[in-house]
């Protein structure tokens, strides 16, 4: 008998490998690919859990996975992060850096006393400059960059 969570991580793969047009679709993919056996209810259910539901895709409606629109906005509004002796630069598209910076802002546990916005640039002051290295990767991971 599979777990719950190892049913809905199979579900996620076959989202990601294969368009799914339907539940029934997934439900024969889930028995054939994996061995899976599982009820229309239960696949509704975890779709749902997973954030998974049906999207326009080359004119066909496929599942997917619903898009967090803020980390989308920040993965496509950074342009670059970069870092010298004493600060973190974040350069963004025109306009997005206040939104930037009041991300940073909400993340000060990465290692940051905070941020200062311009119209596309970000200046964010480390903690120390010791870690400057490290507080900008994770400003890279928190941004996707």
């Amino acid at each position: 008998m599979i777990s719950p969570q190892e049913r809905q991580n199979t579900i996620k793969k076959i989202i990601e490998k294969h368009e799914v047009k339907n539940q029934e679709h997934l439900i024969e993919l889930l028995k054939t690919l994996y061995g899976i056996e599982t009820s229309q209810a239960m696949i509704s259910r975890d779709l749902q859990t997973l954030g998974i539901a049906k999207h326009r895709h080359r004119g066909n409606l496929i599942y997917e996975p619903q898009k967090d629109p803020a980390r989308e906005i920040l993965r496509l509004a950074v342009l670059s992060v970069e870092h010298n002796e004493a600060m973190i630069v974040v350069n963004t598209l025109c306009g997005m850096a206040p939104f930037i910076g009041d991300c940073l802002d909400l993340h000060k546990s990465i290692g940051i006393l905070g941020t200062v916005a311009g119209e596309n640039v970000v200046f964010v002051a480390p903690q120390s400059i010791k870690n400057i290295v490290k507080i900008t990767k994770k400003i890279k991971e928190l941004l996707k960059q």
